[in-house]
C-alpha cells in the first residue's frame, strides 16, 4: 500500500485518470471563487482528461487560501487533519486489503470474524478523529447561522436563554457541545425498544437552527440526543407541534468522509464542488483509452525534455 503523499500539478499531467491512484493536490487559491486564468484560478486536469472529483476550499472555515483537490473524500480529510488521520486511514485500508485476500471460507470463519471486528473498531476511531474536527466546524457553522438570524430579525424573537445557548454554541474555543434547554423528560430507551427512560434531556424549540456534531451524542457517547420541538402553522392557520422531523436541528454526520464534507458544504463551512468522473460508454472506450494514453505519453515526453 503506497504511503500518503500530496501531488503536484506536474504529477497530475502524467497520472492516468482511470488506472492510477490520484493523490490529493493542494493549491493556494481557496479565496478565489471565479474560474479562469484572469481570476488567478484554473482547475487541474488529470492526464489532460478530467478534473479531480472533489474541489474543497477552506476559506469559509478559517479565512485561509487553501484549496484541496482529490478523487476521494478521505484524502481531503487526510490533508486537513494530518498524520493522525492519514495513519488511521492507512490502517483501515490495510485491514480491508488483508480481508479481501482471505478465501471465501476464511472470510466466513473465525479469521474473517476477527478481522471484521478489528476493522469496525478502527473505523470507529477514524470517525472519532472526524468528530474532533467537526467540533470546530460545528461552531463555525453556528456562527454563520447566528449571523443570518441577526440579519433577518429572527434573533430578536428568541428568548435570552436561547440566544445565550446559540452564542455559546458558536464559540470556537469552547470544548463543550450544545444540549439545548435541559428539561426533565420521558424518552424512548434506545437500548431497550418499547421501554422508556426518565431523566434530564436537552430540547430545542427555537426557530433558529442549532448545529450539532453527532459524535457528541448517543450512540457515540452517553449524552442523550437533543430533542427538537417546532410549532408549525399550516395554510389553514392551524398550529401543531412537530417533535420528530428535527426541523430546527442541523446534524453534522461523521460516519464517513463523504457525509462530513457534504454536511459542511451545505452549512457553508467549506466551499465544495463535486465533479463526478463519468464512465465512458463501452462503444467509445477503445478510442478513449487510446486518446488518454496518447495525452499522458505526450506529457511524459514533455516532462523528460524539461
Amino acid at each position: 500500500m503506497s504511503e500518503f503523499r500530496i501531488a503536484t500539478l506536474d504529477d497530475y499531467k502524467t497520472l492516468h485518470p482511470d488506472h492510477d491512484y490520484i493523490p490529493p493536490l493542494v493549491t493556494d487559491d481557496g479565496h478565489v471563487s471565479a474560474i479562469g486564468t484572469a481570476h488567478g484560478r484554473t482547475i487541474p486536469v488529470i492526464g489532460s482528461t478530467r478534473p479531480p472529483i472533489f474541489d474543497v476550499s477552506l476559506n469559509p472555515l478559517d479565512g485561509s487560501q487553501v484549496r484541496i483537490y482529490a478523487d476521494e473524500a478521505d484524502d481531503v480529510l487526510a490533508v486537513l487533519l494530518g498524520t493522525e488521520y492519514q495513519s488511521q486511514l492507512a490502517r483501515c485500508k490495510q485491514i480491508e486489503a488483508n480481508y479481501m485476500e482471505l478465501s471465501d471460507s476464511d472470510q466466513m470463519g473465525s479469521a474473517g470474524h476477527t478481522m471484521r471486528e478489528e476493522f469496525d473498531s478502527e473505523v470507529t476511531l477514524l470517525g472519532m478523529i472526524r468528530g474532533t474536527f467537526a467540533h470546530t466546524a460545528r461552531a463555525r457553522a453556528q456562527q454563520l447561522v447566528n449571523d443570518k438570524a441577526k440579519a433577518s430579525g429572527a434573533w430578536e424573537a428568541l428568548t435570552d436563554q436561547e440566544r445565550t445557548i446559540l452564542e455559546q454554541a458558536a464559540d470556537m474555543t469552547s470544548e463543550t457541545a450544545p444540549v439545548g434547554i435541559v428539561k426533565e423528560m420521558t424518552i424512548p430507551d434506545p437500548t431497550h425498544p418499547g421501554h422508556t427512560l426518565t431523566g434530564r434531556v436537552g430540547e430545542w424549540g427555537a426557530d433558529v437552527d442549532l448545529i450539532l456534531n453527532e459524535v457528541d451524542y448517543y450512540p457515540w457517547c452517553e449524552v442523550p440526543p437533543v430533542f427538537s420541538q417546532v410549532t408549525i402553522t399550516d395554510t389553514q392557520g392551524n398550529s401543531y407541534v412537530d417533535d420528530s422531523s428535527k426541523l430546527n436541528l442541523r446534524i453534522i454526520r461523521v460516519d464517513s468522509a463523504e457525509e462530513l464534507l457534504e454536511d459542511l458544504g451545505e452549512l457553508g463551512v467549506i466551499s465544495m464542488t463535486v465533479r463526478p468522473a463519468v464512465p465512458v460508454d463501452a462503444i467509445f472506450r477503445p478510442n478513449y483509452a487510446e486518446t488518454v494514453q496518447a495525452r499522458i505519453d505526450a506529457n511524459l515526453s514533455a516532462a523528460a525534455d524539461n
